[in-house]
C-alpha cells in the first residue's frame, strides 16, 4: 500500500493569523471544559484560498458603516431632507400668501369707504338728474348761518344731462340733499328749461328779516341769462352775482356779465326780491372776451350805510378793480389796475370782502398755483404755496 497520506492533495484552508474567531468548543463532558486541539478537527473540503489582493481591495472602515444610513443629500438623510424641504416650501407660502392678502386688503379698504365714513360723509341723496358732473360744469355756491347757529351750505353745478342741480348741508341734521332744479323749473312751468352746456354759474343768498333768500342765473339757449328776467348776454360770457348782507330791504342785487357787444355791463334788480332788473352798459371799460368777473362789497371804515361794489375783471392782460354804486340810474363807474393777470389763465376771480374793508382776490397763476392781491390799505399779492403756506415774496 502506498504510504500517502490520505486527503494530502487537498487544499490547504487558508488561516489568518489575525483571526479573532472563537474556536471550536465542544460540548461540556464531565462538568468541565476542554478546547479541542485543532489538529484533531478534519479539514474541510474544497475551500479555496482568497487572492492576496483581496484584502487589500476590500478593506474594512475605521468606523462602523451604518447600513440603514444610505445617500445624503447636502449632509442630511434623504427623508429628513425632503422633510425639511416640503416645510419650507409650506412656511414660504405662507409668508407670501400673507403678504398678498394684506396689500388687497389695503388697496380694498382705501378703495371702498369704511361704513363709519359714511356715515360721516354720506353721498348726497339723488332725485331725477341728479347724475354725474359734466366735465366742463361751471360751479358756484352760498352759505350762511341761521339764528339758531346752524351752518347751511349750497353748491350750484350741471350734470351730463345740462340740468342745474342743487347740493346742500345742513349742519344741524349733518346731511347732504340733492335735488334738480332744472326739474323743478319744468314741474312748475311745464315748460322747456334748456341750459347751454357748460354754463357758468353764480349764485347770491342774503337774509330778509328772518329768512334766508338764494338767488341763482345761468345761460339758456341763446345766451339768456336765466332767473327771473331775460338779459341777453355775449356768446361765452361768465356773470357774476352779489347783494350785500343787510338786513334791510332797500338793497338791489346786482349781475355782472357782458352784453352782445362785448360791453360789460351789469343789471340791478329794481327791488330786493329781483322780480324787475334795470341793465346798465359800463361800455367805457374794455374786457378781455373771456374775461372772468368777481363781485364783492367795500364800504369805507366798514360803514354799512356807505357800500359800494368792487367789481373785478380782465382788461388788457391786467386785473382790473371797478368801482361801483348801488344805483341803476346813475352808476359811477371808476377802475384801478391791480397788475398783470397770468398768460395761459382762464382768467377765473374768486373775491371776498372781510369787515367790508380788507378785500382778498384770488386768480390761478401760470404754474398752476392760487395767486391772490390782498387790499389792507395797500394792495399786497400773496401765493398760496403746495403746503397750504401763504407767500408774498415772488
Amino acid at each position: 500500500m502506498s504510504s500517502r497520506q490520505p486527503y494530502a492533495d487537498l487544499p490547504e484552508v487558508y488561516t489568518d493569523p489575525d483571526s479573532n474567531l472563537p474556536q471550536y468548543v465542544p460540548p461540556f463532558e464531565g462538568g468541565y471544559q476542554h478546547v479541542a486541539a485543532v489538529d484533531d478537527l478534519p479539514e474541510p473540503l474544497y475551500t479555496p484560498k482568497p487572492d492576496d489582493n483581496y484584502r487589500a481591495s476590500h478593506a474594512v472602515r475605521d468606523t462602523p458603516f451604518d447600513s440603514k444610513s444610505g445617500r445624503r443629500i447636502c449632509g442630511l438623510k434623504r427623508t429628513l431632507f425632503f422633510i425639511l424641504a416640503v416645510a419650507a416650501i409650506l412656511v414660504i407660502g405662507a409668508i407670501v400668501g400673507g403678504a398678498v392678502g394684506g396689500t388687497v386688503a389695503k388697496q380694498s379698504s382705501t378703495d371702498v369707504p369704511s361704513s363709519s365714513a359714511t356715515r360721516t360723509a354720506s353721498p348726497p341723496s339723488s332725485t331725477s338728474g341728479s347724475s354725474s358732473i359734466l366735465p366742463e360744469s361751471g360751479i358756484a355756491s352760498v352759505n350762511w348761518t341761521d339764528s339758531n347757529n346752524f351752518s347751511h351750505y349750497y353748491v350750484f353745478h350741471q350734470n351730463r344731462s345740462k340740468d342745474l342741480i342743487a347740493s346742500s348741508w345742513d349742519s344741524q341734521n349733518k346731511t347732504w340733499t340733492t335735488r334738480s332744479v332744472s326739474e323743478d323749473v319744468r314741474q312748475s312751468s311745464n315748460e322747456g328749461f334748456d341750459i347751454i352746456e357748460g354754463t357758468p354759474i353764480t349764485a347770491v343768498a342774503w337774509s330778509s328779516v328772518s329768512d334766508w333768500n338764494i338767488r341763482v342765473f345761468v345761460l339758456t339757449t341763446g345766451n339768456n341769462t336765466w332767473e327771473w328776467e331775460i338779459l341777453n348776454n355775449r356768446k361765452g360770457s361768465n356773470i357774476a352775482a352779489w347783494r350785500p348782507n343787510n338786513p334791510g330791504d332797500d338793497v338791489p342785487i346786482i349781475l355782472a356779465f357782458q352784453n352782445e357787444k362785448r360791453d360789460l355791463a351789469h343789471a340791478l334788480s329794481k327791488n330786493p326780491l329781483g322780480d324787475d332788473w334795470a341793465e346798465v352798459s359800463m361800455g367805457s371799460i374794455s374786457v378781455a372776451k373771456t374775461s372772468g368777473l368777481a363781485i364783492t362789497s367795500f364800504g369805507d371804515s366798514g360803514n354799512l350805510s356807505d357800500i359800494k361794489w368792487r367789481l373785478y375783471v380782465e382788461s388788457n392782460d391786467k386785473l382790473r378793480e371797478v368801482f361801483l354804486m348801488p344805483s341803476a340810474k346813475s352808476p359811477h363807474v371808476n377802475s384801478l389796475s391791480l397788475g398783470d393777470t397770468p398768460s395761459s389763465s382762464n382768467t377765473n376771480f374768486a373775491a371776498v370782502c372781510f369787515d367790508l374793508v380788507y378785500v382778498i382776490v384770488a386768480d390761478i397763476h401760470n404754474d398752476g398755483g392760487v395767486v391772490a392781491r390782498w387790499w389792507d390799505d395797500t394792495w399786497r399779492k400773496l401765493k398760496l404755496g403746495e403746503a397750504g403756506l401763504i407767500s408774498d415774496s415772488f
